[in-house]
This record gives C-alpha cells, sequence and structure tokens, in this order.
C-alpha cells in the first residue's frame, strides 16, 4: 500500500515537472531567449541585435506575457527590439545592461509599474518605447546618451505624466537639459554624487516633486545649474533628503566647499537653518532663494560676496549678520524677507545692489556703513516698518527710488559728504517719500547739502545741519511747509537760491555771520518769519529772497560789506510796506545804496557809530519821522546834498545825536 503511495506521488511530480518544463529560442542574430514557467523568469542572451517586431503579437513569448515576472537581458546585447517587452503587465523591474545601445520602440509598453535601470551604452531610445507604462520609475546611467535640442527629443517625453521616480545613476556627470521636462507626476529624484551640471529646464514643471534625495551635500554645492532655476528639481520639490527616508532641515555645508554654486539650494523650503563653513568664499545667484523655513543661517568671515537673489524670499529669516570679508551685496540678495527685523551691514561693503533688501517690511532701522558708495535701484523699497536711516559718508550714488514704498521711514541722517548735487527735486533718493519724512539730520562730515535735497518735504518738522556744512543748496529746504525753525551752523558761507523757499511755517532762523552769499529767493513765500537778521560778512543778497515773507515785521542788518545794483535789487523791495522796525547793527560801516527802497513804513531809525558811509537816501521812508545818530566818526557834509537825509528833511520831526558824536 505505501508503495503504491509513493508511486502515485512519484507520477505527480513527474506530471508538474512536465508542465514547467523550460521553452526557448531565437530573438535576434546571435541572440537567444529561455523562459522558465516555474519562476517566470525570460533570459535574453547572446551577442547581437534582438529582433524588431511589428506588433506585441509577434514575439515568441506573447502566449505568457501576463505570467513574465522577471526578465534577465545579459551583457553582450547589444539591442532591445521594437514590442520586445510590451504588454508584459507583470514586470516590476529590468536592468538594461551596459552592452545595450538601442531601445525599439514600444519594448515596454504597457508594462505598469515598472522599475527600469538604463545602461551607460544606451545612446538611443526610439519613440513610445514606454508607451504607457504608468508609475514607471527609471533610473538613469546613459552617460553617452546625445543632448536633447529640445523637450520632444527626450525618449520620455509622451510617457512623461506616467514616471513617478527618476534616479541619476552614479556613472552620470551632465544631466541632459530637458531630462524630466513637465513630468508632472513625478514624486522623487535621486541625484548621485557623480553629477557636475544639470542643464536647462531639466526639470521643469515637475510640479508633482515632493522630495529631492542628494546623498552628497558637497558634490551638490558645486553643481552648474545653467541660467535657469528650473534644473533644479529643489524649485518644485522644496524637500531636501540624504536618503529615501531623511529630510535634511539643518544644513550644515561640508568644510571644504569653496563655492555654493547658482540656484543650488533654490526653493528649499523645508530648511530651517543653514551652517556656513569658513572654507566658502562665495554664495552664488540664488543660492537659498525661496528658503521661506530657513529662520537662521551663519555666514562665515570668508565669504567676499553675496549673489543676486542670493537669500530672496526667505521670509522667515528674522535676523541676519553680514561678516566683515563681503564687499557687495547682490542685486535682490535678501528681497522679500519680510520676517527680517534687522540687518548688520558691515563697513567692507562698498555697493548695495538693486532692491538687495526689498519688501522687508519686518526692518525698523538701517545704517549704511562709511564704506559704501552705491545704493542701487530700490535697494530697500517696500520697507514698510523702516522708521529711521543713516546714510554713511562715502555714498555718492542712491538711485532715485531706492527708499520707494518705505511708507513708515520717518527720519533720515545724511552723511554722504561728496555727494553730487541732484539735478532737480525728482532725483533725490527722498522724492517719492517726500511728505512723510518729519526729521532730517545732516551729520558732521558733510560739507555741503545738495540742492534738492529736502525739497518739498511738506511735513519736515526737524532739521539738524552739522558743524561741518559750508553751503546749503538750490532749493535743498524747498516747500518744507511744516518746518518751524532751522539752526544754520556757523561754518556755513553759502545759502542757495530758493534754499528755504516755501518755508511758510518757519518763524524765525538765524543766519550766522559766516554766510557771505544768500541766493535769489533763498527765504521766498516764507509767510510766518516775523524777523530776520543780516550777518556782518554778507556780501551779496539775490533778488527777491524775502519776497512773499508777509509776516516778517523786523529786521537786523549787520552786514559790513555788501551792495545792492538796483532799487529792484533791494532784498526787501517786494515786502518794504510791512517792515516796521529796521535796525542796523554795531558794525556797519556803510549803508548801501537802496538798501531802503520800497520801505514805507518804519517810524524811526538809529544810525550806530560805526557807521561812517551813507549811500542810501531814505527816498521811500514815507513815514520816518525820528532819527538817532550815534556815527560819532562820519565825515564832515561838503553841502547839504551830501546829508543821506536831505530828500526826507521835511518830515523829520526828531533828531537825536548820540553821546559819543
Amino acid at each position: 500500500m505505501v508503495k503504491k503511495l509513493l508511486l502515485l506521488i512519484l507520477i505527480c511530480l513527474l506530471n508538474t515537472l512536465y508542465v514547467v518544463a523550460d521553452e526557448s529560442g531565437s530573438c535576434g542574430t546571435g541572440v537567444t531567449y529561455s523562459y522558465t514557467k516555474r519562476s517566470g523568469t525570460l533570459t535574453i542572451r547572446g551577442s547581437g541585435k534582438m529582433s524588431n517586431y511589428g506588433v506585441a503579437s509577434d514575439v515568441p513569448w506573447y502566449s505568457y506575457r501576463d505570467r513574465l515576472k522577471s526578465l534577465i537581458i545579459e551583457d553582450g546585447v547589444t539591442s532591445i527590439g521594437s514590442y520586445a517587452f510590451a504588454e508584459c503587465t507583470r514586470l516590476t523591474s529590468v536592468t538594461i545592461p551596459n552592452s545595450v545601445t538601442r531601445i525599439g520602440s514600444y519594448a515596454f509598453a504597457e508594462c505598469i509599474a515598472l522599475s527600469v535601470t538604463i545602461g551607460n551604452g544606451v545612446t538611443s531610445i526610439d519613440s513610445y518605447a514606454f508607451y504607457d507604462s504608468w508609475g514607471l520609475s527609471i533610473t538613469w546611467n546613459a552617460k553617452n546618451y546625445p543632448a536633447f535640442s529640445n523637450y520632444s527629443d527626450n525618449p520620455f517625453y509622451d510617457i512623461r505624466t506616467q514616471i513617478t521616480e527618476f534616479i541619476i545613476g552614479d556613472e552620470i556627470t551632465s544631466i541632459p537639459s530637458y531630462m524630466c521636462y513637465e513630468m508632472s507626476k513625478l514624486k522623487s529624484v535621486t541625484i548621485s554624487n557623480s553629477v557636475t551640471s544639470i542643464g536647462e529646464d531639466a526639470f521643469y514643471d515637475c510640479s508633482g516633486l515632493k522630495k529631492v534625495i542628494v546623498p552628497d551635500i558637497k558634490n551638490w554645492c558645486s553643481i552648474d545649474f545653467s541660467s535657469r532655476a528650473s534644473g533644479n528639481p529643489l524649485y518644485y520639490a522644496h524637500h531636501l533628503y540624504s536618503d529615501e527616508n531623511t529630510e535634511i532641515k539643518e544644513l550644515v555645508i561640508p568644510a571644504g566647499v569653496t563655492s555654493i554654486e547658482t540656484f543650488a539650494f533654490y526653493g528649499c523650503s523645508g530648511l530651517t537653518s543653514v551652517t556656513i563653513p569658513n572654507s566658502v568664499v562665495s554664495i552664488g545667484t540664488s543660492a537659498f532663494y525661496d528658503c521661506s523655513g530657513l529662520t537662521s543661517i551663519t555666514i562665515p568671515n570668508s565669504v567676499t560676496s553675496i549673489g543676486w537673489y542670493a537669500f530672496s524670499g526667505c521670509s522667515g529669516l528674522t535676523s541676519v549678520s553680514i561678516p566683515n570679508s563681503v564687499s557687495s551685496i547682490g542685486s535682490y540678495a535678501f528681497s522679500g524677507c519680510s520676517g527680517l527685523t534687522s540687518v548688520s551691514i558691515p563697513n567692507s561693503v562698498s555697493s548695495i545692489g538693486s532692491y538687495a533688501f526689498s519688501s522687508c517690511s519686518g526692518l525698523t532701522s538701517v545704517s549704511i556703513p562709511n564704506s559704501v558708495s552705491s545704493i542701487g535701484s530700490s535697494a530697500f523699497d517696500g520697507c514698510s516698518g523702516l522708521t529711521s536711516i543713516t546714510i554713511g559718508n562715502s555714498v555718492t550714488n542712491i538711485s532715485s527710488n531706492a527708499f520707494d514704498g518705505c511708507s513708515g521711514l520717518t527720519s533720515i541722517t545724511w552723511n554722504a559728504k561728496n555727494y553730487p548735487a541732484f539735478s532737480s527735486a525728482s532725483s533725490s533718493p527722498f522724492y517719492n517719500i517726500r511728505t512723510q519724512i518729519t526729521e532730517f539730520i545732516i551729520g558732521d562730515d558733510v560739507i555741503s547739502i545738495p540742492n534738492y535735497m529736502c525739497s518739498e518735504m511738506s511735513n519736515l518738522k526737524s532739521v539738524t545741519i552739522g558743524n561741518s556744512v559750508t553751503s546749503i543748496g538750490w532749493y535743498a529746504f524747498y516747500d518744507c511747509s511744516a518746518l518751524t525753525s532751522v539752526t544754520i551752523s556757523n561754518n556755513v558761507t553759502y545759502i542757495g537760491g530758493s534754499a528755504f523757499s516755501g518755508c511758510s511755517g518757519l518763524t524765525s532762523v538765524t543766519i550766522p555771520n559766516s554766510v557771505a552769499s544768500i541766493g535769489t529767493s533763498a527765504f521766498y513765500d516764507c509767510s510766518g518769519l516775523t524777523s530776520v537778521t543780516i550777518p556782518n560778512n554778507v556780501t551779496y543778497i539775490g533778488t527777491q529772497a524775502f519776497y512773499g515773507c508777509t509776516g516778517l515785521k523786523s529786521v537786523t542788518w549787520n552786514a559790513i560789506d555788501c551792495s545792492i545794483s538796483s532799487e529792484s535789487n533791494s532784498p526787501f523791495y517786494d515786502i518794504g510796506r510791512q517792515i516796521k522796525e529796521f535796525i542796523i547793527g554795531d558794525e556797519v560801516i556803510s549803508i548801501p545804496k537802496y538798501l531802503f527802497s520800497g520801505i514805507y513804513n518804519i517810524e524811526s531809525l538809529t544810525i550806530p557809530k560805526s557807521v561812517t558811509s551813507i549811500k542810501e537816501t531814505f527816498s521811500d521812508c514815507a513815514i520816518l519821522t525820528s532819527i538817532t545818530w550815534n556815527a560819532k566818526n562820519y565825515p564832515a557834509f561838503y553841502n547839504y546834498s551830501d546829508n543821506p537825509f536831505y530828500g526826507i528833511r521835511t518830515q523829520i520831526t526828531e533828531f537825536i545825536i548820540g553821546d559819543e558824536v
């Protein structure tokens, strides 16, 4: 009985072995196949090209294609024929050996969820080679594959929305342009350590990317991404991984890295902190662009340049300390860092690029060091939280819109001692925010206040002029109607034309003895001014210097040597009727002709003891009735007509001779 049972089992086993017996045959010149039904393994071997097939049903293994689980293509095979493995739906992975140079059309069509490793010898992949292969994962080692001239040359373009994973193999040094173009379902990319460059638009519109796996950060920092951010898969993925499961949040750049290249960490919002070693000397353009999760970064003293857009869009950054080694801050370097509340710009920086700190709305104050000579266009545009700024003494160029959109900026400290004159009010860097400035401080290093410096700052209430200032330019404080007082330092020798014109709120102004020239219309329309003192060193006063000063009632004249060329050129000609008091200072030697032109309403006048010459005739002084004469050394009159009061002799009712005469 036992013997019969054993015999029956043996017969069943033999039948089973017969059922799974291997099949084999030819599938090309010098190429054969064998199929093991028991394991579902198809092996292609030989030396040469596989045959091309017209349709999937022509291949020798078509009848059991849906039972094929494993495919082995041995080294020696040089091409994979058209339709060779089409509709092999149970295949999960295949490695194409380095001997293969060509993959034929539809070779792996409709192979669902297939993982394919492309060998290094492949130089040609025909159209539709992977047609309708959803969930495809590709490992690319084709190091000699010709460059794609455009995205349609990419062998995966027709199935770009079906690929979910792309791995760049260890033999690849350059990822071609358009490599993963519009692979919108791509979720993961692995970049090998061998890669040194990534072509333009290599990862364009890979909108589904969630992770970029970079085993070696040191190598990653030196990759050349050409000229487009879309060459960097981080542009879409935003998250950097060291392996499949480990995200890098606190990035430590390895020692030995000398440059963080352009676009290196572009869009990597998953980063929270970055530590840069002392070996790094440059941070490239857009290196950390839009790393919005970044809250801190350490920039070492070895760094000498910060490129354009380097930290643009890093909205989580709260403070930045730029080291003393940096000589220039590139355009847009920190633009959009809305969380930035403070920034330290060192004395090594000579230029601040256009839009460098634009839209840094959290900044409240900025000090531009003395090393900076140039501030670019819109450098601080949109810094709405900025309330004060200090301009260093070496600045010679500030773009006219450098502070546009700084809606909270009210206080300026100006130390730019060699700044060239502005050609117009609109060329002032503060012109577009002129109505919000309430305080302007001219530092002690400034020698000349440029023309139009504070022109039309209608809400300016306070001005401090440093002791080193020697000249105040034309229209410097034009139409500063809220200004109530101004102290002009003792070194000023020149007040330019219309310098304070339109300062209707000025009630008093002290012109120091150092001033020699007061320009045309210098105090034009200063309607709130009630008194003015002309200092002793003034030699020139332009026409209409006090025109429109409707509140001016009292004038003190101390000018020792000031000539007036005509009646209409008298500084008080146009406002003479309102002046009630005219005081001639104790140091005046000569009273120039036409000084009292148009002055009708003074009733009394004292001639000080210092006067030895009176060229004025006082003919316009219609109600002058009282004279006090203290001119002890005045020369004798040769005849009555030499008497300066001869023309008004009939109106004088009182004449007082002083004690020293």
